[in-house]
């Protein structure tokens, strides 16, 4: 049997899916942060409880990991992960958060009750 080359998958032998940039920076991050620590995959793998298969694929941009292996990987690598809302795509009416603002200084408005 003939060798197939790995050209049809974009060159290095791995598909990267189309588009995904942010996850292929993510995982060069990753990478960079695991080498500094002078991990192994497998060793870093075994810290963070994932598999050593699933880390190659998440460095190689191949995997979407969740919040929660993040969290593992960065507490696995002695790091903390800062994650802020994002922006509120609404502008603020300024009136509407004058009066809002009002209402909080004011307390709870009182009605009469029915007699």
């Amino acid at each position: 049997m003939t060798k197939r080359s790995d050209a049809r998958a974009g060159g290095g032998g791995r598909a990267t899916p189309a588009g995904n940039d942010f996850g292929t920076r993510l995982g060069g991050m990753i990478r960079t942060l695991r080498r500094r620590a002078k991990l192994t995959q497998a060793e870093l793998a075994l810290k963070a409880g994932i598999d050593r298969n699933y880390l190659r694929a998440i460095e190689g941009g191949e995997a979407n990991p969740s919040l929660q292996v993040l969290t593992a990987l960065a507490k696995a690598l002695k790091l903390e992960i800062l994650v802020s809302p994002p922006p509120d795509p609404r502008p603020i009416d300024p009136v509407s958060f004058q009066a809002a603002l009002e209402r909080t200084k004011r307390g709870p408005e009182r009605r009469p009750r029915p007699s």
